[in-house]
């Protein structure tokens, strides 16, 4: 079983990824088995025993709401060799519900023989966890707080602390779970947006950000600093000791300290708030899914080494979960050894084979040539919903009634209108802040500018329409030779697309529009395939890379790339268009000129609006405060009235809202020389010969692809003929009340207001992506929006549950596609 790579600082919302390679983050971890406690645990046979009996005649049961709106309690099971999926209870319908049954406490007890120089022993009396030289250290605890009988966790000192719901079984609550005594100053790691976490240094409990992950407190004294043990006037001094607190996860529950003045958590309570007060927050993110007692929610260590107590803690996090591995055992890809490239930054989602070659080319002219390339996002064939793939223009001249000839005339033109809308919003958004939320929903245009400015075709499939639907059934079936029209194998030059007058093709064409169209070659390798390119324009060649300590693997021979041909000038391919098209020559040009400048007129309006509407936005709701008016006003206006025209901007300005609708590679990758502003209708898909090519000539050792854990943004497009086997369903998500407290803009986030498309069985979709990627010659897959997956579990049984049944899917599929571990996991708080 491929061993997880990513491992706990603390909890999250998303479940365990294995394939961590870069960076260590949270995970989520597994349910355990506990005891009750009903007083100070034995460690003989004999209390062992006894304790075991007593929780067992005690109910901790799970309740779930079944379609008729019943609740059932489901008592938990575990099997004696325990589970993959952490040893989880499950409902009727197979539903991962909550924390395990108990097992049998281990013999052997705390082992000081084991026990590392650096701890301090932690242990658990009269509602306080003390050690024996600094005296206690979480004080208070209330009744519900209960010590997990974990050996191992015992043999490095530490505790692990279960809680009991103080109402029952529920799917949320805040607790207050102790004081936290003689803490000086703390570094503690919380969620700062869905996807991030940052550390932040606090000197008292009340003042902990929401979603608190992680926290390292500086304790006065706890040892002898010194190999003498004393200072220059031979009095002793004692080292300064660190307490370590991971909330954890326990089956479908994540958990997360908060500061410790919560009206809840007060209520509960009674009596004053003091500086040290802890606040816990349990929650399932599915109403739905309840529990009454969580036997793993908080690890808590004490030591005099932080470094050595925060690694200590890591591991032990990564056992509770049963599915995860701290980073001395992880399997580290080869990658990791060699300079790499990520293509994000410098495209966006306008990255093409041609926008890669020039990056590598200027890389390897400045002495930096990369040997692992990172294709990010961009290279997938994706759409939009239905409803928004034609312009309002094309809308509107369908709603006139217009005649044929006339709607076909609008919508020829509808780039136009696009065209211009989006230049007055990348001046606009060129001056908001670049952590604002409207640079992160349209990056590419507030960084890029007019640069990043693209045909609205631009993520679709290379082959024509009949050809994509004979295909469907096989990957590699072969497709019909299509007859050339006027203007084939004509791609734009840079020159044309800078040009406004530039005709376009419609708004949203489906594959195959547009007027380039070519023979396909037979079915053959990447390698052979990219060898047959055509000779002439060959690219320059680049130096070859410096030697390096990874093994070199073997390359194939350099292809000669065929750079596509210049655009026509504009009046020619208009009248090319005009042939082609069902417009044919009964309309003249200037009646063709006339439509294209209503069109910028409208495009201008519609960008001038959307801009004004972001301004207002940048200036009043960005910056207010998670509960206040704007906030509580915008998110009602989101969710009703501006629903329809908030959508439609997210799919005209941004790729939240699209959806896959295939696992091939869109047409920007059916030649080595593609580009953005090309136009690929009746290409076939090459991405082995685009991968092919750039190995050879660029001497690269791997290249990785990009995708998203739900498969893109918007996840799976429901109605996608390639997709109808697996079942997709459009979820729309529910934030959690944590992640609305830190980042109120999710209320209205296009998962939440547009839905993920979301598959019955993630292992069908990550074997089919995965062997399509394997076969075209990439060698790991980078995969991204992590934390979108636990965002739409609140529909689908819970975060917890929901990114931990794709997890497991992701690693079995890299497992199988990629040998070596070549996967690296991001966005995934």
């Amino acid at each position: 079983m491929l061993r997880r790579t990513t491992v706990a600082l603390a909890s999250l919302g998303g479940a365990v990824p294995s394939s961590r390679v870069l960076t260590p983050r949270a995970c989520y971890l597994g349910g355990r088995t506990f005891a009750s406690r009903r007083g100070t645990w034995s460690r003989s046979p004999l209390g062992r025993a006894k304790l075991t009996r007593q929780y067992n005649t005690t109910l901790h049961a799970v309740s779930t709401q079944t379609s008729n709106g019943v609740i059932k309690q489901q008592p938990k099971a575990r099997s004696s060799g325990g589970s993959k999926d952490g040893g989880n209870g499950s409902s009727p319908s197979g539903r991962q519900l909550t924390t395990s049954p108990p097992a049998p406490l281990p013999e052997h007890g705390r082992d000081s023989e084991k026990m590392p120089a650096d701890a301090l022993p932690l242990t658990y009396a009269s509602s306080s966890v003390t050690n024996e030289r600094i005296g206690v250290l979480l004080d208070d605890l209330p009744r519900g707080v209960f010590v997990m009988p974990d050996a191992p966790a015992a043999e490095h000192g530490a505790v692990v602390l279960g809680v009991e719901a103080p109402d029952g079984p529920t799917s949320f609550v805040d607790m207050h779970i102790g004081r936290l005594v003689g803490m000086t100053r703390m570094l503690v790691c919380a969620r700062c947006k869905l996807w991030w976490m940052t550390p932040e240094w606090r000197d008292s409990t009340l003042e902990l950000p929401p979603e608190t992950q992680f926290l390292l407190a500086e304790l006065p004294g706890g040892g002898a600093r010194g190999g003498d043990n004393g200072n220059d006037n031979g009095e002793c001094e004692l080292a300064a000791a660190y307490a370590l607190l991971l909330p954890l996860i326990d089956g479908s529950f994540r958990t997360t300290l908060r500061a410790g003045g919560t009206d809840t958590a007060r209520a509960r309570r009674g009596g004053p708030v003091s500086k040290g007060d802890l606040t816990l927050r349990v929650e399932s993110g599915d109403a739905r899914v309840k529990a009454g007692a969580w036997g793993g929610a908080l690890y808590v260590a004490a030591g005099t080494d932080p470094y050595a107590l925060v690694e200590r803690g890591v591991a032990e996090a990564a056992r509770l979960s049963g599915s995860s591995a701290p980073l001395p055992r992880k399997q580290l890809p080869a990658s990791l050894d060699l300079f790499g490239w990520c293509t994000w930054d410098a495209f966006y989602s306008t990255v093409s084979a041609r926008g890669i070659r020039q990056g590598l080319e200027s890389l390897a002219a400045g002495g930096l040539p990369p040997r692992t390339l990172i294709i990010d996002d961009g290279w997938q064939s994706t759409d939009v919903d239905p409803a928004f793939r034609k312009a309002p223009t094309s809308e509107l001249a369908e709603a006139l009634h217009l005649k044929k000839e006339q709607q076909a005339l609008v919508e020829s033109t509808d780039q136009v209108m696009y065209d211009e809308s989006m230049e007055v919003l990348a001046d606009v958004s060129s001056r908001f802040p670049p952590s604002s939320t409207t640079s992160a929903v349209m990056p590419g245009i507030s960084k890029l500018g007019r640069e990043a400015m693209r045909y609205k075709h631009m993520h679709h499939g290379s082959m024509d329409a009949e050809a994509s639907a004979d295909s469907r059934g096989s990957m590699d079936a072969p497709a019909a030779v299509q007859k050339p029209k006027p203007g084939d194998g004509v791609a734009m030059s840079a020159d044309s697309r800078a040009s406004m007058d530039r005709p376009a093709a419609g708004a949203r064409p489906q594959p195959g529009d547009g007027a380039a169209a070519a023979e396909r070659r037979p079915a053959g390798t990447a390698e052979q395939n990219a060898a047959e390119v055509a000779e002439s324009s060959a690219p320059s060649r680049v130096p070859p890379p410096a030697p390096s300590s990874a093994p070199a693997r073997q390359q194939p021979p350099a292809p000669q790339v065929e750079v596509l041909p210049g655009a026509a000038a504009p009046h020619e391919r208009l009248a090319a268009e005009l042939q082609s098209s069902p417009l044919g020559g009964g309309v003249s040009e200037d009646a063709v000129l006339v439509v294209r400048m209503a069109q910028r007129l409208v495009g201008w309006v519609i960008g001038l609006g959307t801009a004004a509407f972001l301004i207002f936005y940048q200036a009043v709701v960005e910056p207010a405060a998670p509960g206040s008016w704007p906030t509580r006003w915008f998110t009602r206006l989101a969710g009703g009235p501006l629903r329809p025209l908030m959508l439609a901007f997210f799919a005209n300005a941004s790729d939240f809202t699209r959806r896959l609708v295939s696992v091939k590679a869109n047409g920007k990758f059916c030649h080595p020389d593609a580009g953005p502003d090309d136009e690929w209708g009746g290409r076939p898909e090459a991405l082995g010969d685009v991968v092919a090519a750039l190995k050879a000539q660029y001497g690269l050792d791997y290249v990785y692809c990009w995708h998203g854990l739900p498969a893109y943004w918007g996840g799976v497009m429901p109605d996608a003929q390639e997709f109808e086997a697996y079942r997709p369903t459009l979820m729309f998500a529910q934030p959690t009340p944590g992640v609305l407290e830190i980042e109120p803009s999710m209320a209205w986030n296009p998962a939440v207001l547009g839905g993920v498309g979301v598959v019955q069985d993630p292992r069908v979709l990550y074997d089919s992506m995965h062997a399509y990627l394997a076969s075209s010659g990439i060698d790991g897959v980078k995969v991204d929006c992590q934390a979108g997956v636990g965002l739409v579990g609140s529909a689908l049984g819970g975060g917890a549950a929901l990114s931990r049944r794709f997890h497991d899917a992701l690693e079995t599929s890299v497992k199988t596609h990629f040998d070596g571990n070549h996967c690296i996991n991001c966005m995934c708080h």
